[in-house]
Formats: C-alpha cells, structure tokens, sequence
C-alpha cells in the first residue's frame, strides 16, 4: 500500500471533506499511487496532491481519480464544486460605509474593501469565480480603477466571486441605485432608477431633494453627508434650506 499519507493540515470543511472521500475510495480499492497512476494518465504525484487538502484538485483529475478507484465520478464532480465555491472566511459580508454609498466611487471603495475581506483573490481568480462571460478581468480592473461604473450583472457577479450570501445582497443593491442617481444627470439617468427607489431607504427621499441642486456642482460628498444624516435618525430635520 505505499507510504501512509501525511495528516490533513488546516483547510476549510468542504476541502478536508473532498480530501478525505478521494483517500477513502483509494483506501478502498487497494491500489497505491502508482497503481492508481497506471489507471489514468496522470502522475502519481499529481493524484496524492489532489488528496492532500491544500488545494481544490481540477475537475478532470477528480473524475480520473474517481473512476480509478471504481468511485462515483458525479459524487467526486459534487464535492469539489462544493470545496471550489467562494467563501469568505472570518469577514463580514458588508464592508463598513456600505449602507451610505451614495455615489459609484464610494461603491467602488466598498468592492475594494470587500475584495480584501475575501482575502485579495486575483482579477484572473474573480472572472474564472464569476462563471464564464460574466465578469471580464479587464473590465473588472477597469471597474476598480474607477474608469467606468459596473453595471448591476457586474456587480452581482462580482458579489458571488467574493462569497457574498444572497441574503446581503439587497443592501449592494440600493447603494448601486443610488449611485446612479447620483453620479448622472437626470437627462443620462435610466428611466428605472427612481421609479425602483425603495421607500423604506431613507437615503432616497435625501438624494431627491438634493441631488439637483448640489450634483451641478459635483459634490457627492455634501450628498453622503446629508445621507448619513437622515440615517441617524431625528437628524433628517436637519435637511432645511441651506
């Protein structure tokens, strides 16, 4: 049977669970590596590795591994996409001053503190996360440069690379449209954007009433002011004439 295979170290639940079905079924099945390397057309180094818990094995390793051992292909397929989805690990999902973004640079500057949050993954990392199509590397790099605002899909998209849970996602939502509203002239603005103003956000009867007279001005910081002010409370009396 070979050498015994070093413990698992320290590895997220779903990694250590795939690690240790691949060992099982080869535990199973007899076979040491290089018998198991007989079987597919890979290495032996490359299956142990694929058993160790430090990385998510790629897909076609997984099944050769599997079907080796005389193992369920499709059980192997369910736990590695299981140990490959985007988690953030010890991080809140909602970066602080999300709640009063109230223009596409102070949601930029949420993304980027997010992104940090869900421990840097690369540009190339995000778009292979995102799903095919969906989040360009090189329009994300764009986005983060503050060279163009993302789209909602982009956002989304963005949001699940990052291991957002989909009950966090309504607070991205409001920011986005609000930013909308903000860093666009109300000729440019998308029809929708007002007419889907939620309103249990204070934030939007705010940016009704300033928007028009202060974004002439370019002035989104006098906005997040004011924004940040009716969320206290009692301030939103605050809002007289100035």
């Amino acid at each position: 049977m070979g050498r015994r295979e070093k413990p698992l170290g320290d590895c997220d639940k779903p990694v250590r669970q795939l690690a240790l079905w691949l060992r099982a079924v080869r535990q199973r099945a007899g076979l040491t590596y290089t018998q198991l390397a007989e079987r597919t057309d890979y290495h032996p180094t490359t299956l142990q590795r694929a058993a160790d818990g430090t990385r998510v094995p790629a897909a076609h390793v997984v099944g050769a591994y599997a079907r080796a051992c005389n193992a369920s292909p499709d059980e192997a397929e369910r736990l590695r996409r299981a140990a490959s989805a985007p988690r953030i690990k010890d991080a809140p999902a909602e970066p602080g001053g999300l709640r009063i973004a109230a223009s596409n640079d102070s949601l930029r500057q949420a993304m980027i503190r997010l992104r940090e949050q869900a421990g840097q993954p690369s540009l190339r990392e995000l778009e292979r996360r995102a799903g095919p199509g969906r989040l360009p590397r090189s329009t994300l790099h764009d986005i983060l440069q503050g060279r163009t605002a993302p789209t909602h899909d982009q956002l989304a998209a963005f949001l699940y690379a990052c291991g957002v849970p989909a009950r966090n996602l309504p607070v991205w939502t409001k920011a986005w449209k609000r930013a909308q509203i903000v860093d666009q002239p109300r000729a440019a603005r998308p029809e929708t954007a007002e007419a889907e103003a939620d309103p249990a956000d204070p934030g939007w009867e705010l940016l009704r009433r300033v928007v028009s007279a202060q974004m002439r001005q370019r002035n989104p910081e006098q906005v997040t002011a004011r924004f940040l002010a009716v969320h206290a409370g009692p301030g939103s009396a605050m809002l007289g004439p100035r």
